[in-house]
């Protein structure tokens, strides 16, 4: 019978068989998990969720806004941050000039005008999950952006295979420890 995730668990006494066997499965293309490798604040899934967080919480956090525009829960494009930093007065980028006073990039995802699918889908969730972070518990607001975000299937199309399972089981470990 063909064996599904999830069937298989390896148990060992010490972590180094678990890191040799670990290494032999990515190199034949195994889609494993090793959660034991990487602590959960240090897994991409995670960083990228808690970059979110911190935008919506500090809307003037341009870097953190970014790293959650380009995480596959958006999927923006590089040409696209570039005309969000012009539209912020950042950068100078095809016929914008940058601004004598520039604005923050929340500010220029929130206005920009004739956004490509991927702004147009930021803006208005960013915009409810904002409203949402002043009257939600952080475990209510994450499984919100979670769900309302369609994160796990983005995370499933947009990792590789041998990473897949082990980001969303990262995303699943975060919302848990935030109850």
């Amino acid at each position: 019978p063909e064996l599904r995730p999830g069937q298989v668990f390896v148990l060992a006494r010490k972590r180094e068989p678990l890191r040799q066997l670990s290494t032999a499965l990515t190199a034949a293309g195994i889609p494993h998990a090793a959660p034991e490798e990487t602590r959960l604040i240090e897994a991409p899934a995670v960083r990228d969720l808690l970059a979110l967080l911190d935008a919506l919480a500090s809307p003037g956090h341009d870097l953190s806004l970014a790293q959650a525009l380009v995480s596959p829960l958006f999927g923006v494009e590089e040409d696209e941050l570039l005309r969000l930093a012009a539209a912020a007065g950042r950068i100078a980028y095809l016929d914008a000039p940058v601004a004598d006073t520039p604005r923050p990039w929340w500010a220029a995802v929130q206005s920009l005008p004739s956004p490509s699918p991927a702004l147009a889908r930021a803006q208005r969730l960013l915009a409810d999950w904002q409203a949402a972070a002043t009257r939600s518990t952080p475990h209510e607001l994450l499984d919100r952006i979670v769900h309302e975000g369609e994160l796990l299937p983005r995370l499933l199309a947009s990792s590789p295979p041998t990473e897949a399972g082990a980001r969303v089981q990262s995303v699943q470990a975060l919302l848990r420890a935030a109850l």
